[in-house]
């Protein structure tokens, strides 16, 4: 049988040095590659075959860019990815399950990681279910308040439609689909459609963790 090929990104040179000798002191692991920032995690996921990533959240000092790094590597990898970090906070933990994460470990927990590990490499976690029926939970409370129509259009702007696009598929007037937009706004308590899609939309979390340019 072949080992589990995991990759590890932190930012503590002491503490990555000593997490990657405990992985390849397990039987059935060997630590292919690491990392300490996030543009070294997604260059590394995208050149090295990995079935699981180590990814510390707070590196270098930026806060959420094991989130980033986590959000952009899923976006072309089946690697998965178990925050392991110092960091005990609700908010980040969901925003972490939520990015696509499949686990959370904190750092003083590191000797359940060989277990969790195994776990996750042979039959995959119920997380990323429950993670996926909270989002669908939540966009639900947050369109709460929309009419059916309404729904329909923002499903629509969902999806990238503009609004004279929108109203063909209808079969509706621009205007009276810039009326239902207006109402939606409100609704929502905000200014743009963008805003809109900022609030409600929480699968990728894409827009919740736009990075400044």
């Amino acid at each position: 049988m072949e080992n589990i090929r995991v990759a590890i990104v932190e930012d503590d040179l002491v503490f990555q040095k000593a997490i990657t000798k405990f992985i390849n002191m397990q039987p059935d692991m060997i630590v292919v590659g690491v990392a300490s920032n996030k543009n070294d995690a997604v260059n590394l996921a995208k050149s090295l075959a990995i079935d699981l990533i180590l990814m510390d959240i707070n590196l270098n000092g930026n806060e959420s860019d094991g989130i980033f790094a986590a959000l952009e590597i899923l976006q072309f990898s089946d690697a998965k990815i178990i925050m392991l970090t110092c960091i005990d906070d609700a908010s980040t933990i969901m925003d972490s399950f939520t990015a696509g994460v499949v686990h959370y470990v904190l750092k003083e927990n590191y000797m359940e990681i060989p277990n969790i590990i195994r776990l996750l490499h042979k039959n995959g976690t119920p997380f990323k279910v429950l993670i996926n029926e909270f989002s669908r939970l939540k966009k639900a409370e947050q369109l709460q308040d929309l009419s059916i129509p309404e729904k329909e259009i923002f499903d629509l702007l969902e999806q990238g439609y503009t609004q004279a696009e929108i109203g063909k598929i209808l079969y509706k007037t621009e205007n009276t689909i810039k009326t239902q937009i207006k109402s939606i706004l409100k609704k929502l308590n905000v200014k743009s459609t963008k805003e809109a899609l900022k609030k409600v939309e929480l699968k990728g979390l894409l827009n919740k963790f736009e990075e400044p340019k």
